[in-house]
């Protein structure tokens, strides 16, 4: 550690001055020795390196952002005595929820912190670990804010950001979670974690779909959460027994019918309008009366049948 910051020192003391290099090499010394002994043999030698690395590059750069990019290392350094009580997965797992996935390790989050000094985007009240997250990425409480159902809907937003571009997917996602937001009270825990995942799945396999096969499932999924807004206070297992007695045992719950009604519209065959659940079942499976006729008729002509 203690050679690579040594050859680092010189190439500073010529942009920087003497006496300013060397307080902020003696302050990152002595705060990478503090670093927890778990982390200290990879990041506390990796920040040596970097300055060493930093020190090439410093020639065309001005005396602002040199003087920035060692306050940040420095920052980083004294934060990381936070982590005392954390193991290097739970070190891995906190810094990928709260960056959504862009910093992975201790590594990334010192290069993505030091990009915005290098882009004089200087922290102004450094302190503690979390406060260097929540300047990076923003507050831990907007972060779990995110449900399940919110986590599952961004991804896919991700995802067919590639067909529909950035800002039609965003409005698309907003569209998506008001629909779930006005599904019936008693249906919601139940559609809330089937949708966003079947959601999700599909924007997973766009490179394997036309362009008109995902539009059309996508569009058709809003329609049936407005169907599905008001059930006259019918629970999930009696919605899924009408679904089985109208579809006389082939289908056997709502996402079954969810999943018809998709398929029905990549056929072309689509709903103009769909006001509520009803709509659906006669789209979908016809009228329940004559059905029902249809089957008090043949219990008769079955009895007749044993009789005679």
């Amino acid at each position: 550690m203690e050679v690579f910051l040594k050859r680092a020192e010189r190439p500073f003391k010529a942009k920087i001055g003497e006496a300013k290099t060397q307080s902020t090499f003696d302050n990152i010394r002595k705060a990478t020795n503090e670093i927890p002994a778990k982390f200290r043999r990879t990041i506390g030698s990796e920040i040596p390196r970097y300055l060493f690395t930093f020190s090439q590059e410093i020639d065309s750069l001005s005396p602002e952002i040199i003087e920035g990019v060692l306050d940040h290392i420095l920052i980083f350094a004294e934060s990381l005595k936070d982590l005392l009580n954390k193991d290097r997965n739970q070190v891995s797992q906190l810094l990928t929820k709260r960056s959504d996935n862009k910093v992975r390790s201790l590594s990334d989050l010192l290069n993505f912190f030091v990009e915005k000094a290098k882009n004089q985007d200087f922290l102004k009240n450094p302190g503690s670990f979390e406060n260097l997250l929540t300047y990076l990425f923003g507050d831990k409480t907007e972060i779990h804010q995110l449900t399940e159902v919110e986590l599952f809907i961004k991804r896919a937003e991700k995802n067919f950001s590639q067909i529909y571009g950035e800002v039609k997917s965003r409005e698309y996602s907003e569209n998506i979670k008001k629909a779930l937001s006005g599904v019936d009270p008693n249906l919601q825990d139940y559609i809330n974690s089937e949708i966003p995942k079947y959601l999700f799945t599909l924007s997973q396999n766009v490179e394997n779909l036309s362009n008109d096969t995902i539009e059309r499932r996508t569009i058709n999924i809003i329609p049936f959460l407005r169907a599905i807004s008001n059930v006259d206070g019918k629970n999930k297992e009696e919605i899924n027994q009408i679904i089985i007695k109208r579809s006389e045992n082939k289908l056997f719950n709502l996402i079954d019918l969810f999943n018809a009604f998709l398929g029905d519209a990549k056929e072309g065959n689509e709903l103009e309008s769909c006001d509520n659940l009803e709509d659906i079942l006669l789209h979908l499976l016809g009228e329940e009366k004559a059905r029902m006729q249809f089957s008090d008729i043949e219990a008769f002509l079955k009895r007749a049948e044993k009789k005679y």
